[in-house]
């Protein structure tokens, strides 16, 4: 399993109302719509996976929309990608906005904190 970070507070848990309305002031993250569907490139077959209540996506440079943020049990979860700790990576930024916009901290699954 992937490396991953969360954005969480100590005190009291996010609530699924902050998050979206979170999401919804930031450019270039949305909450994902009912499913994501992908074509595999060798067989031409489309597949489709159901989304989770919470997950948003992140608009990536090319103009595509990915899943990216993972809302569940009062936290939110994404992975940590292999630029990460660059600000000029897009999910660091969003993270960044979005932590600060919750009033909350990144912390990554060994609970070291990120001060971005």
């Amino acid at each position: 399993m992937a490396y991953e970070l969360h954005i969480e507070r100590k005190h009291h848990p996010l609530t699924i109302d902050e998050w979206n309305a979170a999401v919804s002031q930031l450019d270039g993250v949305r909450l994902a719509s009912k499913n994501t569907s992908a074509v595999n490139p060798s067989s031409g077959e489309v597949i489709s996976i159901d989304s989770h209540a919470g997950t948003a996506e992140i608009l990536l440079e090319m103009g595509q929309w990915v899943p990216c943020f993972h809302f569940m049990h009062g936290q939110v979860s994404f992975k940590a990608t292999e630029n990460i700790q660059s600000s000029r990576d897009l999910t660091h930024v969003a993270a960044a906005k979005l932590a600060f916009a919750l009033g909350a901290v990144i912390v990554g699954d060994e609970g070291e904190a990120y001060d971005w």
